[in-house]
């Protein structure tokens, strides 16, 4: 549920792909445009909601009690089966911050910053930062290409041309007004 709501509350940022549609269509329509306001407020509201629903699933336990209640019932559960085990989520090694992570981050950061404070454009932005960390480091990312979801890149891809093809013939603007 909290991956959902962070997702959400960046949905609005000036330099997602949702963002940047959003506020093109509140520019086309003639309205009022402030896309920090408008990515605050989502954010605000969805934080709200990451606190709201981790102080409701903190309570839960962590694992089964040991007595036969829950197993009652038609299909009798396994406790031991459903039992949640804590997740070790690495070695102190595998959490440092090495150069290449540093390099990632600044690279990001770069982004955000060019994107949204010089208005630069975050696709030749985004693709130059790429371009730039392979360059310094060409041995980190020769399996990058095999880890991309293509199913989500696609995805994304169709939405902002099918996105466009109806702003370009004036769906949008007809259904503004």
């Amino acid at each position: 549920m909290l991956a959902v709501v962070a997702s959400e509350a960046g949905g609005f940022s000036p330099i997602s792909v949702y963002g940047g549609i959003t506020n093109q269509v509140v520019e086309r329509a003639g309205l009022p445009r402030n896309d920090v306001a408008l990515f605050l407020a989502s954010l605000a509201f969805n934080s709200a909601l990451a606190v709201v629903i981790y102080l409701f699933f903190r309570r839960r336990p962590a694992t089964l009690p040991d007595d036969d209640r829950l197993a009652r019932g038609p299909a009798e559960l396994d406790q031991q089966a459903i039992a949640l085990e804590p997740h070790d989520g690495g070695t102190d090694a595998n959490l440092r911050l090495d150069s290449q992570r540093a390099l990632t981050l600044i690279g990001l950061l770069a982004l955000g910053i060019g994107s949204v404070a010089f208005d630069l454009n975050v696709g030749l932005l985004s693709i130059s930062v790429a371009v730039l960390l392979t360059l310094l480091s060409p041995n980190a990312q020769k399996n990058a290409v095999d880890q991309v979801a293509w199913s989500t890149v696609l995805l994304i891809t169709g939405v902002v041309t099918y996105v466009a093809v109806l702003q370009k013939v004036g769906t949008v603007d007809m259904m503004a007004a």
